[in-house]
């Protein structure tokens, strides 16, 4: 034993001695190449696969995300209210400034005053009151107002009571 690891500076373990089995076949002796490259081009193709889909999930994803952030109800409650309101407004009656004698009527009214003063044979430039003679929602004091013939001049102007 030691003269063997003398002369080739190594130990026994490689000698096999007579009771042994009959040694074993070099592992990589038989090589399957063609199952090697298929296993190659199985896992090629399926981390391409991979990365295409997560590619396009991505691009949706972000797609997506970049709307809700743009195109959001969060920038629209501003809007949503001034709708609101602006419907509420448009759709009522009532005094603007009753120092000044102005009222406020119904689109719908005002469209209606208009259409008839054309249909009269005016020019339009100022439609006589057509509305209701009360206005839907009284006024900010709480009175109602009526629209009631001036007696000297016969135009048509708003009353209040209370």
């Amino acid at each position: 034993m030691s003269d063997h690891n003398d002369q080739h500076g190594h130990d026994d373990w490689f000698r096999h001695s007579s009771d042994e089995a009959l040694p074993q076949q070099e592992h990589a002796s038989h090589v399957n190449t063609t199952a090697i490259g298929l296993t190659l081009l199985a896992i090629v193709f399926g981390v391409l696969l991979t990365v295409v889909l997560l590619s396009m999930y991505f691009v949706q994803y972000a797609n997506t995300r970049k709307a809700e952030m743009n195109e959001g109800t969060g920038s629209a409650e501003a809007y949503i209210a001034y709708r609101d309101q602006s419907d509420a407004m448009l759709s009522s009656s009532g005094w603007v400034d009753r120092a000044a004698g102005t009222v406020n009527i119904s689109i719908d009214d005002a469209m209606d005053a208009v259409v008839a003063d054309y249909a009269e044979g005016n020019d339009g430039a100022r439609a006589a009151w057509v509305g209701p003679s009360t206005p839907k929602s009284g006024n900010a004091h709480g009175g109602v107002t009526e629209i009631v013939p001036s007696a000297s001049t016969g135009e048509e102007h708003a009353h209040t009571d209370g």
